[in-house]
C-alpha cells in the first residue's frame, strides 16, 4: 500500500505524491539542524524506489543535501536499469568517480525516525530500508578502528547490530 496516485489535501504533502509518480521516486533532504534542532548531521533519503524498482529505500546520512541526493539518484537510476546492490559488500560504479560505497539494511524502528516521509508514504506499512556508507579520504569507512571520529559521527548507525556486524 502506498500513496501513489492518491489526492490529498495537502499541497506539501501532494508535491511529495507527484514527484513520486512522475520520476518513479523522490529524495527528502534533511538539512542540519532542520531535525527538531538537534546536533544529527544532514541526510537524505528516497521514497517510492520500493515500488517503483523493487530496490530498497535508501538513506545516507553526513553529506550536502545536493551530494547525497545525488548518490540516491545514481544509485536509484542503476536500480531502474536492473542493477542491484548486496549488503554488506563494497560496492563500485554507481556514483560517478567510483566512490566506494556500503550498503547495510536498516533497523526499521531506527529508519522511521528518520525516514519520516518515506513511512508516512507507504501508510506506515513495512518498507525496506539501506543505509549508504562512504569511506573517509583515507579509505576508511565508520566500522573500520582508523576511520576519523569525525567522519563516524556524520554516519549515524540505523542497522540492527553497530554497522550490521561489520568489524569495527
Amino acid at each position: 500500500m502506498s500513496l501513489r496516485g492518491r489526492s490529498v489535501d495537502d499541497p506539501d504533502d501532494q508535491y511529495w505524491i507527484d514527484l513520486v509518480a512522475q520520476y518513479g521516486h523522490a529524495v527528502v533532504q534533511v538539512a542540519d539542524g532542520e531535525a527538531e534542532a538537534t546536533d544529527e548531521p544532514e541526510f537524505a533519503y528516497s521514497m517510492g524506489a520500493f515500488e517503483s524498482y523493487g530496490a530498497p529505500e535508501l538513506i545516507v546520512f553526513g553529506l550536502r543535501g545536493d551530494i547525497a541526493a545525488q548518490i540516491i539518484n545514481d544509485v536509484l537510476g542503476a536500480c531502474q536499469a536492473g542493477r542491484r546492490f548486496r549488503s554488506g559488500v563494497l560496492e563500485h560504479g554507481l556514483v560517478g568517480g567510483d566512490l566506494p560505497l556500503v550498503f547495510l539494511d536498516a533497523n526499521r524502528r531506527l529508519g522511521v525516525e528518520y525516514a519520516t516521509y518515506a513511512d508516512w508514504y507507504y501508510e506506515r506499512q513495512p518498507f525496506p530500508l539501506c543505509q549508504i556508507f562512504w569511506p573517509a579520504k583515507n579509505g576508511c569507512f565508520p566500522w573500520d578502528a582508523d576511520c576519523p571520529p569525525e567522519v563516524r559521527k556524520l554516519q549515524v548507525d540505523l542497522t540492527a547490530n553497530r554497522y550490521g556486524g561489520l568489524s569495527h
